[in-house]
């Protein structure tokens, strides 16, 4: 998620005092990342006028990354960070960070990169801390670190800011860094939504429609899903839609619905193919035309999305708009097998257990079944089913053979960016 702006201002004091010191040593490095220092100045400077300098070189920074007065210069943007940065300009500091990481007018080093973040982040900067969280929840320029991510996002959510808050009530719904706490994630996905946080307000309005940290409440549900959807937020988008197809907190309108569908798969959303999938497969607002409804399936398995991706297994297996094609369906089960997904587990178990597309395997399809089994009732029922058609010596081997695959699920699925619910 892009870090926002927040009006959180240099602190002229620290800055100034900071570059005096620097010059009272008798040099000035210009941090990680740099060569030769480019900045000199008398050391009979005041410790204002330093700090004047390095408020002005940021400026300059930013009026020739924004373009102001020409094109954009974004060599000559991060030259003027880098050198506010040396000088103790906090934004300077944040900003020459997202220039490493980006590759923006220099070499991208996300080690580097890192470095600036930590910096600024140390001395308070708010969007600066929730960068550092970006950078140890993805690993990127250092070693992934749940819990100091976490840290970072408590300290720049208790400064009010809300990209941390929202992402503080993710950590906490889904237990990155800390212990789940439905409670605390309502909490702050409701102080984040208060401040206008789109990601903030599309989690509230689930937590209502879940009763997740709350009584459940359909009709908030739908009115914070709005807000987020008429500000163009994509997944509020497709769950408005969602929402006027079931009836859910708003009454049921079926050309309402794809209104605010179409609007979410136009803005490139995963999920939304998959909602207009149904409605064509189903009727729902529209005729059932099942290829159109495979080539929406498609298209959400293509942006990721794995619900997508099982249900387009499922065309293909049974011939939904499409070609019967049992390897294809076996492919697309296996593929969201491998990154989690519960319901293509137990879909390719009952490949392995009936032979379809693959030859029959008591062992793997108990294997594949024990793993959704703790997130599926329906596959809890399978397995105790399969385990009747089972020796012991074939339940034990299923059992090795689930602690393999959890393993091996665990290294495909680790590095997962955040995603909304």
């Amino acid at each position: 998620m892009q870090s926002k702006a927040l009006n959180v201002g240099i602190s002229l004091a620290v800055a100034a005092f900071l570059a005096a010191m620097i010059y009272l040593l008798g040099s000035l490095s210009e941090g990680p990342g740099a060569g030769t220092s480019v900045v000199s100045a008398p050391a009979t400077r005041s410790a204002a006028e330093l700090a004047a300098d390095a408020e002005a070189l940021f400026q300059q920074g930013m009026n020739a990354y924004e373009g102001k007065g020409g094109a954009r210069d974004l060599p000559k943007a991060a030259e003027c960070f880098r050198k506010a940065a040396a000088l103790g300009h906090l934004e300077g500091q944040l900003w020459i960070g997202w220039c490493y990481l980006n590759g923006d007018g220099l070499a991208k080093d996300k080690v580097v990169a890192v470095d600036w973040f930590r910096k600024a982040a140390v001395r308070g900067e708010a969007r600066a801390q929730v960068q550092m969280a970006h950078c140890l929840q993805s690993g990127q320029g250092v070693a992934k670190d749940l819990i100091e991510a976490f840290s970072w996002l408590q300290k720049a959510a208790g400064q009010g800011d809300a990209d941390a808050q929202s992402l503080l009530g993710y950590c906490y719904e889904e237990g990155e860094g800390c212990h789940k706490d439905p409670a605390k994630a309502f909490y702050w996905y409701e102080l984040s939504a208060k401040q206008g946080d789109l990601f903030g307000m599309t989690n509230l309005a689930a937590c209502y429609s879940d009763g997740l940290g709350c009584k459940q409440d359909l009709v908030k549900s739908a009115e914070w899903t709005r807000k987020a959807a008429e500000a163009g937020e994509p997944f509020a988008q497709n769950n408005l839609g969602v929402a006027y197809m079931n009836g859910q907190g708003v009454p049921a309108d079926p050309a309402q619905a794809l209104v605010w569908l179409r609007k979410s798969d136009e803005q490139g959303n995963l999920v939304a193919p998959h909602s207009l999938g149904v409605a064509h497969e189903f009727g729902r607002g529209v005729p059932v035309d099942l290829p159109k409804a495979f080539a929406y399936y498609k298209i959400s398995a293509e942006r990721g999305y794995l619900p997508g991706l099982v249900d387009l297994g499922r065309c293909h297996r049974d011939g939904v708009g499409t070609t019967k094609d049992v390897k294809a369906a076996v492919g697309c089960f296996h593929a969201a097998s491998f990154r989690g997904e519960a319901s293509a587990q137990e879909q390719l178990a009952n490949c392995y257990r009936q032979g379809i597309g693959v030859a029959q395997d008591l062992v793997e399809a108990f294997a594949f079944l024990n793993l959704a089994a703790d997130k599926s009732g329906s596959a809890r029922a399978s397995l105790a089913e399969l385990e009747r058609l089972m020796s012991a010596e074939q339940k034990t081997a299923g059992q090795r053979r689930s602690k393999d695959l959890h393993a091996e699920i665990t290294a495909s699925t680790e590095a997962k960016p955040l995603e909304y619910r």
